[in-house]
């Protein structure tokens, strides 16, 4: 089944630029964040300009009209599965299960979203929208957005890391919690995990069940910073590719999200259960 979703932008009369359509387009509107998805929109003629099939060449105009079609295919019998913590008007948070990428590709999780219509309004988003990324491996909470002021605000809060990430994990070995942060620079920029409480766990091998905070966002961060503190996650096939293995998974989850509504302004503090995976070893505490 094909979704059809068109939106409308009027070039300003106070506009004196000059800049080319493809370029003036990129990021104007959703899903044309990129070089290559705005290419490909040229390409199967989803952009309209001035009532015309648009060129990537064209020059940008006050007062010109500029359409984007949007179509894509609806996937069937996914709705269901999703777990779904929190939803209204503007953004949802749901779980993405391991395993799966959060987008890129036919079988992600941003694909599995599409089956979560929104209902038609001149802002409203055809499907949520995920404003961040979890690694395939890991499982956790994402944000996505419902509408295009949400989606907006949502970006540059988390541009700004005002929407606090906390995360579970098992790590090799026994830590002592010398430092409440990780601070090792990653691909040349700052980079720093807060390590929130550490827990012995009941394992064959020596394990540790920590619980931390993301003040930044890097590639693999928590994978990469434990791996350089010689604690690196069970179940890692990328940092500990020959270390310990439960035959589980990556050990690691995404398990809480506190921040400020985008639209509301309400102390939003969704939590969903630590897995199973995780859970099962703790001698101290219940889940």
């Amino acid at each position: 089944m094909n979704i059809h979703k068109t939106y409308f932008h009027l070039v300003p009369q106070s506009f004196q630029g000059e800049v080319r359509l493809r370029s003036y387009v990129k990021g104007l509107f959703p899903y044309l964040e990129t070089g290559s998805a705005v290419k490909k929109a040229f390409q199967k003629n989803q952009i309209l300009y001035k009532g015309r099939p648009g060129n990537t060449g064209d020059w940008v105009k006050a007062g010109s009209e500029i359409v984007f079609n949007l179509v894509f295919d609806l996937p069937q019998g996914t709705k269901d599965t999703l777990q779904i913590f929190y939803e209204d008007d503007s953004i949802l948070i749901v779980r993405k299960p391991p395993g799966i990428s959060s987008s890129g590709n036919n079988r992600s999780f941003q694909q599995l979203l599409k089956s979560h219509a929104i209902p038609d309004t001149d802002t409203s988003l055809p499907f949520p929208y995920l404003i961040h990324r979890l690694d395939k491996d890991t499982e956790g909470l994402m944000i996505a957005a419902k509408n295009m002021k949400a989606r907006r605000l949502l970006s540059e809060m988390m541009e700004a890391q005002s929407i606090n990430k906390h995360y579970v994990l098992i790590a090799e070995g026994t830590m002592n919690q010398d430092s409440n942060f990780i601070s090792l620079d990653l691909d040349g920029k700052q980079a720093q995990t807060e390590i929130l409480s550490i827990e012995p766990l009941n394992t064959k091998d020596v394990t540790t069940r920590v619980f931390v905070k993301l003040h930044t966002g890097r590639t693999h961060q928590i994978r990469r910073h434990f791996a350089a503190i010689g604690h690196p996650i069970i179940g890692d096939r990328l940092y500990n590719k020959d270390g310990k293995n439960f035959k589980t998974g990556l050990l690691l989850c995404a398990y809480k999200l506190i921040f400020e509504h985008p639209i509301t302004q309400e102390l939003l503090k969704i939590r969903m259960p630590i897995p199973k995976k995780i859970a099962k070893y703790s001698i101290n505490s219940k889940e």
